[in-house]
């Protein structure tokens, strides 16, 4: 992009921002006025935690859902699958009320967006155009307005992956340990993120991680007990069976699979076909195939970027439970890539990540009835498939990193051998 061209670019996307951010506001404004289930779910938990009741029952859905109603009158959310120690995370909020704690943790998670968005847009070097259309991009996002909506906490761990982020490239290994330790141990987000630091040799970082972790875990146990953590491996473990993962509100390659191939009376009635088993084993090659995908970045490229980013999107699309305001946390790997973009490294690699952020944050009718029936079904995953598209897109980009590689060594060897002869 020219000087000219961003100079003439950059008041009109500035005013679009500032429309866009008003916009924003307002349905903070609306979202913080009603109640809804994930943030009910969130402030339940941490009510029952703060009286002592006993952490295992939360995993009993029923009951759970029946304490909800009963705090929050009017909302239904069950607690699964969420860890014991996501109870504590609302914990500051539980003696308000739920309106007072409702406003603000919406008014904290404004804050903390603007915040991620201006942090993220300085880490991959973004031209000021470029910034500001990555922060347009946020603002009309689909999952970033479903986490506003629901009162989620994938704004939090946006920060906590931005976090990790910038102690890897600023060889702080403290503080992107802390931060992915928190992420792992909280909402188990992120959960490929530790192989970045295995492959980089990034020991006092990958131990940091353990140790926060650690640490969170032995002290939930000492005041929630073993008998929540073992309720909740056990009902975690059992619940990859669930028929309810066909309902295409789960946007993972799990739900597409056994949408498409596993019968049930109640939640897909009207798969492709009707073979469980095939839908199994393709579902493992589906998670092992978007695995490799992530590794073979990781290995191959140059750019601990792309890597981090890779592992990002993977563990989103492989995760059974990823529902649309998951998708808030590849804001991250579009802002790494949309910084490849711009430093010239493009072509034609426009096309798949154009596509993909319209995927992902357009508010397309995927829910649709229209959609959950034979064939159509393939229509109702449009954020797994921008996702899919952007991890192929990093894969492009790493592969694309070996010629310049072989050459940099070239150039390399040369320098070092005139080097020898002028001696």
């Amino acid at each position: 992009m020219t000087v000219i061209a961003r100079r003439s670019l950059t008041p009109l996307l500035g005013a679009v921002v500032v429309i866009l951010a008003l916009r924003f506001a307002w349905l903070a404004i609306e979202a913080a006025t009603r109640r809804s289930d994930g943030f009910g779910a969130y402030y339940t938990s941490a009510v029952l935690l703060r009286d002592g009741d006993d952490v295992a029952h939360f995993y009993d859905d029923r009951w759970f859902n029946a304490q909800v109603g009963a705090i929050v009158p009017g909302v239904q959310d069950i607690y699964t699958p969420n860890p014991p120690t996501t109870a504590a995370l609302m914990l500051p909020l539980a003696p308000l009320s739920y309106g007072t704690a409702r406003t603000i943790w919406t008014v904290l998670n404004l804050m903390l967006l603007a915040v991620v968005l201006w942090w993220m847009a300085r880490e991959a070097r973004l031209s000021t155009p470029w910034a500001l259309g990555l922060a347009s991009l946020a603002l009309i996002a689909e999952p970033v307005y479903a986490n506003l909506r629901q009162g989620q906490a994938y704004v939090l761990l946006l920060a906590l992956t931005v976090f990790t982020w910038h102690g890897y490239r600023s060889r702080r290994d403290g503080l992107a340990g802390i931060a992915l330790g928190l992420m792992l141990v909280f909402k188990t987000a992120g959960i490929l993120l530790p192989l970045l630091l295995i492959r980089r040799r990034r020991w006092f970082a990958l131990g940091a991680t353990c140790v926060t972790g650690l640490i969170v875990f032995l002290a939930s146990l000492l005041t929630m007990g073993e008998s929540a953590w073992r309720t909740y491996f056990d009902v975690v473990s059992g619940q990859r069976n669930e028929a309810d993962f066909a309902v295409t509100a789960y946007q993972n390659q799990f739900s597409l699979v056994h949408h498409l191939f596993v019968f049930d009376p109640q939640w897909n009635p009207h798969p492709l076909f009707q073979q469980r088993v095939v839908g199994e084993w393709l579902s493992f090659v589906a998670t092992t195939a978007v695995v490799a995908a992530a590794l073979l970045i990781l290995w191959r490229s140059r750019s601990d970027d792309l890597s981090l980013g890779a592992l990002v999107i993977a563990s989103i699309v492989i995760s059974p439970y990823s529902l649309d305001y998951h998708y808030t946390l590849l804001l991250l790997p579009i802002a790494i890539l949309v910084g490849d973009f711009e430093r010239g490294r493009a072509g034609w690699s426009w096309v798949p990540l154009a596509s993909g952020c319209l995927l992902i944050a357009a508010p397309l009718p995927y829910l649709s009835t229209r959609l959950s029936s034979g064939a159509w079904a393939l229509l109702a995953y449009p954020k797994l498939y921008g996702a899919l598209l952007l991890l192929g897109l990093s894969m492009f980009q790493s592969l694309r990193d070996l010629p310049e590689s072989v050459e940099h060594d070239q150039i390399s060897l040369a320098a070092s051998r005139l080097a020898l002869n002028d001696v």
